[in-house]
């Protein structure tokens, strides 16, 4: 949700992990909603929506013909995080009284950021990618319920954002009708709830696709996101997969003939560097279409989307003042192989590299 974690920058791919939407901006991480790990992307998402390594605050990066494995998977696992609330409000909501009163700052966070690049690409779909890109976003977390203990259900947390892009080439020209926001090539407000498990992450996240220079049709989609933090078992050797499952509700990011099903699963292994002060990540992502996502409605199509590995660099602004938030410098560079069907809207071209650097501000 755009948020498609989020959305890093650079790509600007939209990834949704843990419940935001991440994208690449070229480069960075909305793919809008990973859901918003801050992720991380997400951005959906850097000019790839982006995942931040470092930073504390999360990010959500965020798409009906839907085969019969769509249907089924997405009813189950709405199921079981409709059944989790329903556990939240019988174990007593009244833990607001599990929420830590003495600071407010614990129950509420959010994080505001700008990535720019030369290149947008989401879920592998070519946006952009001559001039600048630029994409502001920001986005609030509020902690509904909490626990000690990190067992069971231990938390559930409310986000919203917005995630833009800002191009100054070809798709920021502003030939169309809009010309008064013709660099404003893309608004997207996602929402979630994402709910902690054990060591598990749990995220259903809304996102709304728009554009502000008409370059395409608003988009509606729902999304589902699970991650693992597999760092207790596995040590300087986890892996932190993630899973998304997005829906598309009205609207199709492929200018196909129908709203699709869209698949991705990676990984994310890293390690802390420079003495500990900063992080270093080797993120892999593969996207698929599970119905109708990469399609242009006559005899092009295609399941397999997209291989995506990147290397993120995280690095907290230890010499800003305190009360000021927390700062944080990012930069990736990520290389796309592209599938037959996106091959062949991207001008025959089957690899693509985005590179993308930002700041953000977690409060």
């Amino acid at each position: 949700m755009r948020a498609e974690r989020p959305p890093f920058c650079g790509l600007v791919q939209k990834h949704v992990v843990a419940a935001i939407p991440v994208k690449y901006a070229a480069g960075g991480h909305r793919h809008r909603a990973r859901l918003v790990r801050s992720r991380r992307n997400v951005a959906q998402n850097s000019p790839i929506r982006s995942r931040r390594t470092v930073s504390r605050a999360k990010k959500w990066e965020p798409r009906e013909h839907m085969t019969t494995f769509g249907t089924k998977s997405t009813a189950a696992f709405g199921r079981l995080l409709v059944g989790a609330l329903v556990a939240v409000i019988f174990e007593g909501l009244s833990p607001v009284a599990t929420l830590a009163q003495d600071s407010n700052s614990q129950n509420i966070s959010g994080t505001v950021s700008l990535d720019v690049s030369h290149a947008y690409f989401f879920r592998g779909i070519k946006k952009e990618r001559q001039g600048f890109v630029g994409q502001p976003s920001g986005d609030l977390n509020f902690a509904i319920f909490r626990k000690q203990e990190a067992e069971g259900l231990h938390s559930v947390d409310f986000q919203f954002g917005l995630w833009n892009s800002l191009h100054t080439g070809p798709s920021g020209s502003g030939d169309g009708p809009a010309t008064h926001v013709k660099t404003w090539y893309e608004s997207d407000f996602f929402t979630g709830v994402t709910l902690g498990i054990d060591n598990w992450e749990a995220g259903i996240i809304y996102t709304s696709y728009m554009s502000p220079n008409d370059s395409f049709d608003s988009i509606q989609e729902i999304a589902f996101s699970l991650s693992i933090d597999d760092e207790d078992r596995f040590g300087r050797y986890s892996m932190q997969p993630h899973l998304l499952l997005a829906v598309e509700m009205n609207g199709e990011a492929d200018g196909g003939s129908g709203e699709g099903v869209y698949f991705e699963i990676g990984v994310e292994p890293g390690m802390e560097i420079l003495s500990g002060d900063a992080s270093l990540s080797v993120p892999l992502t593969f996207g698929f279409s599970m119905s109708d996502y990469y399609e242009n409605g006559d005899d092009l199509a295609s399941t397999f989307g997209y291989f995506d590995v990147g290397i993120d660099f995280g690095y907290p602004l230890t010499m800003m003042a305190l009360g000021y938030g927390d700062w944080e410098f990012s930069a990736g560079i990520h290389m796309l192989s592209l599938g037959d069907f996106l091959k062949a809207v991207n001008d025959g071209d089957g690899v693509q590299s985005v590179a993308s650097f930002g700041m953000s501000v977690g409060f």
